[in-house]
């Protein structure tokens, strides 16, 4: 039903009997499920070992994706978890084993528009992504988000005070920069979002309680039913009426002992009066 695309499959935080995991390097064709998750927000992502912060060490991986969504139906739900505001680290010391540069998200917010989100079709164009953190409200939970989006139309999340447009829809593509944190907060994201629909399963006292007409309906349903027995016995009777009737209508056709049979059962009822 659901397939989450990540960066590391191994540490991915989204498990569950319906959720298939894909590593960014081997994802499995969009269109063999209802809902693919495609998962920014592991740090390792953001991470170049070249001198710029306008790639990532993944780009292919990404690229691939890209290819992916294009090629798949109309009808096929897709899902891109922007990450929170986390360090992109680059120009890597081979000799020293790690990253010498550094900068947040949310200061290269134009180069993370034009060369990363714009390869998985994120079209933000005419929407600007803005850096604050707020709080949205998913069912019972109370959900981090470091960005926002502006001059959105097409709106699915607020955040709750502020009301910031923290999760939208790109033409064929929602966009959420919501910190889902587990399978629980991602299942209630995409029952929210109309993804999902809630499955409630009524308690068997509901069936006490009368609300508004539920008496009237409920004598309207048995006089029916009543009176659907009551007809349903008289076509029985008739049905065994018609079997009788065409029995001795064989008359008409039967010969030897089966007529004999026949005529005999009918001189018995014309002299016993039936």
């Amino acid at each position: 039903m659901i397939q989450v695309i990540t960066y590391n499959k191994s540490k991915c935080k989204f498990t569950g009997e319906s959720i298939t995991v894909s590593q960014f390097d081997s994802p499995r064709s969009l269109d063999d499920f209802q809902i693919n998750i495609i998962d920014l927000s592991d740090a390792n992502i953001w991470q170049n070992y070249e001198n710029t912060n306008s790639s990532l060490n993944c780009m292919k991986d990404i690229k691939s994706i890209s290819k992916i969504i294009l090629d798949s139906h109309e009808g096929t739900e897709i899902v891109v978890i922007l990450p929170q505001n986390e360090h992109l680290r680059y120009s890597y010391y081979t000799y020293e084993k790690r990253y010498s540069n550094s900068i947040l998200l949310k200061d290269m917010i134009p180069t993370l528009h034009r060369n990363i989100l714009n390869e998985l079709h994120l079209d933000l164009s005419k929407i600007t992504l803005v850096f604050a953190n707020t709080k949205t409200s998913i069912g019972d939970r109370s959900t981090n988000a470091a960005f926002y989006f502006k001059q959105a139309e097409h709106i699915l999340t607020k955040s709750d005070v502020s009301e910031h447009a923290t999760t939208i829809k790109l033409d064929r593509i929602i966009v959420t920069s919501l910190q889902l944190i587990d399978n629980d907060s991602l299942i209630k994201f995409l029952t929210v979002i109309g993804l999902i629909r809630e499955d409630y399963s009524a308690p068997e006292w509901i069936n006490n309680v009368v609300f508004y007409d539920d008496s009237k309906n409920k004598e309207t349903i048995d006089k029916n039913y009543s009176t659907i027995r009551k007809a349903e016995e008289k076509i029985h009777e008739a049905n065994e009426k018609l079997l009788t009737n065409n029995y001795y209508k064989s008359i008409l056709y039967k010969h030897g002992q089966s007529l004999v049979n026949v005529v005999f059962e009918i001189l018995e009822k014309i002299v016993n009066g039936q």
